[in-house]
Parts: structure tokens; C-alpha cells; sequence
């Protein structure tokens, strides 16, 4: 049971904090403990019975470091590999090694309680070694020492991730085994996608979910592979139910699951009664008439919320790939344009036409914090009347959102035959001089176009950093691109026109990331008390010298 112990602490605390309260716990149940783990480290004194026949190995190791976790603050898969990457590699060190210095001192034999009858970080220890540990999240945030410490210290990592691993759940006592150990009061992120689960799983889930406290990101995603159309509903009753109340929920994805129009119900009062910032909804088979009702029920929320006199909370909706096509476009530009909060949406692959377009714009232009719009694979025009309209009604949308950064307008058909589109012009003129990253992948645009952005890329966009233009009617060679690389290579920018350069972009991010991953920097100074820092300064340097197998 160590490794539980291990898990708790080390995905629960940064690695500084971690060892500040190791050392601490030592140095408060023995006054003579530096001296003894010096000793420790250099000689092999006589070990404890139940560790005798364990070996121990010292070797030398690189100064200590705190690793930046990769990504953008959203867990990998796999919790114990994302706390891994997180600098628990070193973490496990430093608490084996307190274990066993903790052992050799017989400080196992201390009292494991305070006054107040907490338990100690001590009792944590030493209960790896009781027949039948009971360590939580509880018990751990518990501890005075840790409870002492500034909130602003302390990074909770409080999460229930079981995603990718392909499990079968069908009834209670499959669950139960997976939900042992974690204390759904602290727990604040729920991951349950790449599993299937049955409707028993599901009402388990939901009774664990019903007793959180702080919890922020609920991912249903892909739960239902292989299910029943007639299990779906029974399922996503019982979760949405049991998040309805939660009013710290931030996040909830429901992405790739099979809903249609026959699954829908049982998200609509979830979503009617939202207190979340962010919605995913992807490649969930919704069509037109699903797709409105849950528009309907977003536009419901948000005049709810405004009868109680409260401004949205919603930022932040992905619903693509759901061939929501025009017959759904009008009720999500009205739920759009309820909210009027949306800094984020992305509908890309919905097979909206012109119709669709112009609704959209209509209803997306009364979001002026909208920084990132994603289109991609939506027809902006065609030959016809109502083509042209489309396109202008954008244009005429881009002048409202001053705060745009991000625009992919990919597989639009943004130019029938060649004319330069409205929009472009727009932007070329400066309507949003925010813009970083433009995508205009495969649009029908020629050199006329692709000269009009290069006559503006040092005026009028002079903050855009990346420019994709693959796929488009423009000779490679046009002088207009040799313009605009130039311009965006000397801001530290990038031009796509060929596959090449796809590929170039791809290998410079790879590389970066794993830069990143690897990059090292001292570990950052804690505010306790200056003598707890020297002493976790202490405990640092043995560390540097110390691994044990």
C-alpha cells in the first residue's frame, strides 16, 4: 500500500511543498533527525526487520529539479504518468526516503495524532506499514502541518481519472472497486471517457458525483461504446441529474457519444440549468432537430439567468461535427446572442450552407469578447445571390468583434470563382487587429487575394503570427507570399502555403513540446518560515545523492 500513500501525496502537493512537509513531520518528531540522515546517506546503519531484506542502493543524482508538467493544465490520460511528468519522479524519491529515515528512527512508534486528533503527516507514514491502511484525500488535507501552510502554496490535484482504459462497467460493485480511496468531497475532476458505461455504472457514478463538493470538470466523454440506444437515456439521466446542482462546475464534455434526437432529454435540464463556463459537444450524431433543442435550452439558461439578475458564466462551446445543418443555425445564433458572453465557439463540419451562415453571424456579432471562431468546413457562398449576402453578413460581423484572435475560415468556400472576398477585404482594412492566426485553407483564393493580405501584413495585420493558406488558387511562387513570409518569419511567425511547410510547422511544435517537457528550473521559493526552508533545503540536497530500489 505505499504506492497509495506515494499517489496521494505526491499528485496532492507540488514537490517543494511535498518536501517541506516531510522534512517538517521529521523534524518535529525527532530533534536529532538531519544529523541521522546525513549519516544515513553515506553509511548503511542497521535496518529496520521488515526492511531488511529490501535493497537499498545510493547513488549519485542531478541537482533536484521541478519538472513543468506538459500540456496546457488539462491532465493526460493517465493520472499516475501526468504526476510522473509533473516531477514526482523526484517526489517518490523524497518519500521513500523519509519513509525509511522515518523507520530506522522508530519515530513509526510516535503518537499519530495531534491534539486535535488529526492525523499526522507521520501517521501517514507509518500506516503503510498497518494491515489495513485507511489513507484518503481526507487524511491528508488534514494534516495541521499541510492545513498550516498558505492556500497559495497548496495546488490540489484532486482527480478521479479512469479515461482510456476500456472497461466494461455494468452494475454497482464494478464501480466500487475503482471509487475506493478517493473522497468525493475534495475531488474536483472526473474523467470517465473511453469506457463503457452500463446503466448501474452510470447511477454508481452519480451517487459519487452527487457527494462532491468542488467539483469543477466533469468528462463524459465517450462513455456509451457499444451501448443500447435504449440504455443511453437511463445512463445520462442519472449523471446529468447529479451535476445539475453542482454550482462550481467549470467544464463538461459529452463529445462522441451517439446521442441523436433520441438521447437528447435527459441533457436538456442539465443544460437549461448550466452554472458551467465550457461545453463540449462534439461528433454526437445530432442533426438539425437535436441540435435545436439544445440551443433552445442554452438560450433558456441564459434568460434565467438574467430573471435572477446574473450574468452568464457560459464562455465556451464546441458543438462540431454534428450536421447540425440550417434547419439548427437560427436557434444557436438566438442562444449566442442570449448569452453574449461567448469568447470561444467552435462549429467546424456541421454542413451549414449560406442560410446557416448568415444566421450565425447575426447572432455571434452580439459576443464582442468572441476571440476564437472556428467555421471550418461550413459554405460561405456559392453563384449565387445568396452566397454573396453570406459572406458580406460576415464581414459586416467582423467589425463587431474587436477582441477576435483566432479565425478559421478553412473549406468555407469563402471565393466562388476567384473574387476576393468581402471578408478578407474587411480584415485587410484592420477590422480586427487583435488577429494572430487566420486559417483560409482551401477557398477558391487567388493572387488578387493573397496580394491584398500582403500589402496589409505590416499595417493593418500587424499582429497576426500565423497565416494558412494551403490548398488555394495562388501560383506558389507569387512574390505576394515570398511578402508575407518575411513579414510573419521576422515576428517569429509562420506562413503555410505547401505541404512542406505543414510538415515544417509540425516538426518545429513536436520539438518544442518536447523542449518544454524537458526543460528544468529551480524550484521556486516557498513562503513558510525561513528555518523550514533550510530545512527543506536540507532534505533537497540528500535527495540529490540518494535512490532507492
Amino acid at each position: 500500500m505505499a504506492s497509495q500513500v506515494f499517489y496521494y501525496l505526491a499528485t496532492t502537493f507540488d514537490d517543494n511543498i511535498l518536501i517541506s512537509i516531510l522534512k517538517k513531520s521529521i523534524e518535529l518528531s525527532s530533534g536529532n533527525t538531519r544529523n541521522r540522515m546525513v549519516r544515513t546517506a553515506t553509511e548503511t546503519p542497521e535496518r529496520p526487520q521488515n526492511l531488511r531484506n529490501e535493497p537499498l542502493e545510493l547513488q549519485e543524482k542531478p541537482n533536484y529539479v521541478w519538472r513543468k508538467p506538459p500540456g496546457e493544465g488539462r491532465p493526460k490520460e493517465d493520472s499516475r504518468e501526468r504526476a510522473r511528468s509533473g516531477g514526482v519522479e523526484v517526489t517518490e524519491v523524497a518519500v521513500e526516503e523519509a519513509q525509511r529515515v522515518a523507520l530506522e528512527s522508530r519515530m513509526v512508534e510516535a503518537e499519530p495524532r495531534d491534539e486535535g486528533n488529526k492525523p499526522t503527516v507521520l501517521s501517514l507514514l507509518a500506516a503503510v506499514h498497518s494491515t489495513e491502511p485507511k489513507i484518503n484525500h481526507t487524511s491528508v488535507l488534514e494534516c495541521p502541518i499541510i492545513s498550516g501552510l498558505p492556500e497559495t502554496m497548496v495546488q490540489y490535484r484532486c482527480v478521479f481519472d479512469i479515461r482510456g482504459r476500456s472497461l466494461k462497467l455494468e452494475t454497482e460493485k464494478d464501480v466500487a472497486p475503482l471509487l475506493e480511496g478517493f473522497d468525493p468531497k475534495v475531488i474536483e475532476e472526473i474523467y470517465l471517457g473511453g469506457n463503457t458505461i452500463g446503466v448501474d455504472a452510470s447511477k454508481a457514478f452519480a451517487a459519487f458525483i452527487e457527494k462532491t463538493e468542488r467539483l469543477r470538470i466533469a468528462d463524459l466523454s465517450s462513455i456509451f461504446i457499444g451501448r443500447l440506444i435504449s440504455e443511453i437515456p437511463l445512463a445520462l439521466t442519472a449523471l446529468c441529474n447529479a451535476l445539475i446542482p453542482k454550482s462550481t462546475l467549470v467544464e463538461i464534455d459529452l463529445s462522441d457519444n451517439a446521442f441523436g434526437e433520441r438521447s437528447v432529454d435527459p441533457l436538456l435540464p442539465l443544460l437549461t440549468h448550466n452554472h458551467f463556463e465550457v461545453l463540449r459537444l462534439k461528433n454526437n450524431g445530432l442533426g438539425p432537430a437535436a441540435g435545436v433543442r439544445i440551443a433552445d435550452a442554452l438560450r433558456q439558461s441564459a434568460r434565467l439567468s438574467k430573471a435572477e439578475g446574473k450574468t452568464s458564466k457560459l464562455k465556451k462551446v464546441i458543438c462540431g461535427q454534428n450536421r447540425l445543418e440550417n434547419g439548427s443555425a437560427a436557434a444557436w445564433a438566438a442562444a449566442f446572442e442570449e448569452h453574449g458572453t461567448l469568447e470561444e465557439v467552435r462549429m467546424p463540419q456541421n454542413g451549414i450552407w449560406m442560410a446557416g451562415i448568415r444566421e450565425l453571424a447575426r447572432g455571434l456579432q452580439k459576443c464582442p469578447n468572441l476571440r476564437y471562431l472556428d467555421l471550418q468546413d461550413n459554405t460561405f457562398t456559392d453563384d449565387t445571390d445568396e452566397g454573396l449576402s453570406a459572406v458580406q453578413a460576415w464581414a459586416v460581423a467582423l467589425e463587431r468583434l474587436p477582441s477576435l484572435q483566432t479565425v478559421n475560415f478553412s473549406d468555407c468556400v469563402l471565393s466562388h470563382d476567384g473574387e476576393v472576398p468581402s471578408v478578407l477585404e474587411k480584415l485587410a482594412e484592420g477590422s480586427n487587429k487583435k488577429l494572430a492566426d487566420l486559417q483560409l485553407q482551401n477557398n477558391n483564393l487567388d493572387s488578387k487575394s493573397v496580394e491584398l493580405l500582403a500589402n496589409s501584413i505590416s499595417t493593418h495585420l500587424s499582429s497576426l503570427k500565423r497565416l494558412d493558406l494551403q490548398a488555394n488558387d495562388a501560383d506558389e511562387d507569387d512574390e505576394s507570399y515570398d511578402t508575407l513570409r518575411e513579414a510573419l518569419t521576422e515576428r517569429g511567425g509562420r506562413l503555410l502555403v505547401t505541404e512542406e511547410d505543414e510538415e515544417e510547422e509540425k516538426a518545429a511544435l513536436e520539438q518544442a513540446t518536447g523542449e518544454a517537457e524537458q526543460e528544468e528550473v529551480p524550484i521556486p521559493p516557498t513562503k513558510v518560515a525561513t528555518n523550514v526552508d533550510k530545512e527543506a533545503d536540507a532534505l533537497a540536497d540528500l535527495m540529490n545523492r540518494v535512490h532507492i530500489q
